[in-house]
């Protein structure tokens, strides 16, 4: 027969664990897995399960488990992990509050890391963006749109060609100055099949105000696709010379709808 995996064992509890995790529930759990719980810390005790800022605040209990130097001090996924696995877990290991502090310390770390570089990423991209810009527009005062809800104006269309096995490419890009005044931009780059030379075709010069360069970069994508811009995530065009967007990937922003828009200019389409 089995042994419980708590079995032999005198476990205390301190910290708050979170709402179906009260220290009412926890005993029974131990209580039903072979261990013994104790509402405090006893010589008998031999781990101490504590939430880190118990740990961190070195509260009574955990500065009584600490002198006694017997008792485990333990996160709770010790006491979780020992039970679902019905299988004791080395308290010595990746459990104790020492090693799940400094693991949380670490994930921390990685964090603000990952941040950082994003950050780095994105001024880079910028950069590179604002470079392609200005050859293309003779101007350095501009850069990409991008609108409330995070959606980049720089969007490709596709056409396979399946008898060539070859695919052809537009990129559309809606562009906006630095600083206010806002002034605007819209840039059609085509990729054509059979050659790597892409052609830039200045669709609302700079200097354009938003009606003109929204109502360019939105007629161009339907003349492309055969669908309207305020349609491109539940219309496709089946046409076999109609260009498919593609589309942000899951979770990204995809961009205002038109009655989102607030510029207080009239619609390209009135």
């Amino acid at each position: 027969m089995a042994t419980s995996p708590l079995a032999g064992l005198t476990i205390a509890l301190t910290g708050d664990f979170g709402p179906r995790r009260s220290h009412h529930i926890l005993n029974k759990w131990v209580e039903w897995n072979g261990g013994r719980s104790s509402w405090m810390v006893l010589s008998e005790v031999t781990h101490l399960v504590c939430s880190k800022d118990d740990f961190r605040h070195r509260v009574p209990i955990v500065q009584a488990a600490l002198k006694l130097h017997n008792i485990a001090i333990v996160a709770y996924d010790w006491l979780e992990d020992s039970i679902l696995k019905q299988l004791r877990q080395d308290a010595r290991l990746e459990y104790t509050m020492a090693n799940a502090l400094a693991a949380a310390k670490r994930a921390k770390q990685e964090k603000k890391r990952a941040r950082r570089q994003a950050l780095k990423d994105k001024m880079n991209s910028f950069v590179r963006e604002a470079q392609e810009l200005q050859r293309i527009l003779f101007s350095d005062r501009y850069h990409i749109y991008h609108d409330s809800t995070g959606f980049i104006y720089n969007i490709t269309l596709v056409l396979v060609h399946l008898e060539q096995n070859v695919s052809e490419r537009y990129v559309l890009k809606l562009c906006v100055t630095h600083d206010v005044p806002l002034y605007f931009a819209t840039i059609l780059t085509h990729h054509p099949r059979n050659t790597h030379l892409p052609n830039n075709v200045i669709l609302a010069p700079k200097g354009s105000d938003w009606t003109k360069a929204f109502g360019a970069f939105t007629s161009y994508f339907e003349i492309l696709t055969s669908v309207r811009w305020d349609d491109r995530l539940v219309d496709h065009c089946d046409d076999d010379g109609a260009f498919t967007y593609i589309r942000p990937k899951k979770g990204e922003p995809v961009g205002e709808m038109e009655r989102d828009w607030d510029f207080g200019q009239e619609s390209w389409y009135s």
